[in-house]
């Protein structure tokens, strides 16, 4: 794999467990309020 692929790798990665937690702390959040 070169350079530019893996750094693209990183950063999908990086955005994708971002947005997972983002989406479980909504859920959290709303399991709370509910």
């Amino acid at each position: 794999m070169d350079y530019l692929s893996a750094a693209k790798m990183r950063y999908y990665l990086k955005d994708n467990s971002e947005n997972i937690i983002k989406n479980l702390n909504k859920k959290l959040s709303a399991n709370i309020s509910a």
